[in-house]
């Protein structure tokens, strides 16, 4: 990159699209959406004790 803003506006969107792609994944009935929701579940639970 030229510039270091850029360079860091790059980084934050590549961070932002790998979040927004495991939140979608999360949509449908596949085998990692159920591997999501359970250790989603797990870590509410860890985090209410």
């Amino acid at each position: 990159m030229k510039n270091k803003k850029a360079a860091k506006l790059h980084t934050i969107a590549g961070a932002a699209m790998v979040g927004f792609s495991l939140w979608h994944a999360g949509l449908y009935g596949t085998k990692y959406a159920k591997f999501l929701n359970k250790h989603s579940k797990k870590r509410l639970k860890a985090s209410e004790v």
